[in-house]
């Protein structure tokens, strides 16, 4: 993958990573939470899938890795969340652990696992010519959503979030097969992709659209299955255009930088919102100045956060120093 492509795809994850803080600062009835979340954690998955390649490493050495830079951060931040939780008072009995992971962390190893069960199918059809890996691929993406709606509207939720393994699976094949066929498609990508893209989620989310990938809940299946798709797509349009900019552009450098840094925002940002709910808010009455203050206060910290961690403690996110 050159460069520009990969800049292209960070500033896609920025836009995403930030799409999630506002996401969970918002009211879960609003109209534009629907509207996030009806694409952004798709959009994690699909560029998972998209920088994925299978001829890079074995099997083993895939798990070798992924577990150092995927299961050993979740590991480490679920400590750190629970001695965090545990000193301000908020959470004392971790019984919950045996269920979950706290705040966003579920997502971490629901992309573990939907990388590993996407490996041998990958590999499996390096040798296939071009139609038989573009259908087989298909039918993989299409059963692991069915199978995963299937489970939702079975009522069968499992611990750890395990089904949004199904939909995550999906979604990651989709970005795989536009690395594969799609680098055409992506050239093309612009500022009217971007708002074809996000007027189709909102009309989705209009017709009644519920997404919630950690529940595994994707609703009604069609039309969500759409506005994740219109919406990855809209993010990577608007990412082609600012990716066009030059390279010392502050909205560029800003976007490429969340986007390198995607795993420790996902990691904390719940953290840093519910400190702000719990000793700012009671404070500040003005809604609007509230949250003013806590935006600052949030990407303050998580900036803070991130210097930390690449500068003294890379072993948490499976980095040498």
């Amino acid at each position: 993958m050159s460069e520009s492509r990969l800049t292209y795809l960070d500033i896609a994850k920025g836009i995403g990573i930030i799409l999630v803080v506002i996401g969970h600062s918002i009211s879960n009835t609003s109209f534009v939470f629907h509207f996030i979340y009806a694409f952004h954690m798709p959009l994690f998955f699909y560029i998972s899938g998209r920088c994925f390649n299978e001829s890079k490493y074995e099997f083993l050495s895939f798990v070798q890795k992924r577990s150092k830079t995927l299961l050993w951060p979740t590991f480490v931040f679920t400590l750190l969340l629970c001695i965090g939780y545990y000193t301000v008072g908020q959470k004392r009995d971790f019984s919950y652990l045996t269920v979950g992971l706290p705040d966003a962390l579920w997502f971490i190893p629901v992309l573990f696992c939907a990388e590993i069960l996407f490996y041998p199918f990958a590999r499996m059809l390096m040798k296939s010519n071009v139609n038989q890996r573009m259908c087989i691929l298909t039918g993989v993406v299409v059963v692991a959503l069915l199978i995963g709606h299937f489970l939702y509207k079975g009522g069968i939720h499992l611990i750890y979030s395990i089904p949004a393994i199904c939909p995550a699976l999906s979604f990651y094949g989709i970005g795989y097969l536009m690395r594969s066929y799609g680098s055409s498609i992506e050239k093309r990508m612009n500022f009217g992709v971007f708002f074809f893209g996000m007027s189709i989620v909102a009309f989705c989310c209009e017709s009644g659209l519920t997404t919630d990938i950690r529940l595994n809940a994707i609703t009604p299946l069609w039309i969500g299955s759409i506005a994740a798709i219109s919406g990855i797509w809209g993010i990577l349009g608007i990412s082609q255009i600012v990716d066009r900019l030059n390279q010392s552009n502050i909205v560029k450098t800003l976007l490429t930088f969340l986007g390198e840094h995607t795993l420790i925002i996902m990691c904390l940002h719940y953290f840093y919102i519910k400190m702000s709910v719990l000793y700012l808010h009671p404070f500040i009455t003005n809604h609007l100045v509230y949250k003013l203050v806590e935006t600052l206060l949030v990407w303050g910290g998580l900036y803070c956060s991130i210097l930390l961690i690449n500068g003294y403690a890379g072993w948490m996110i499976g980095k040498k120093r």
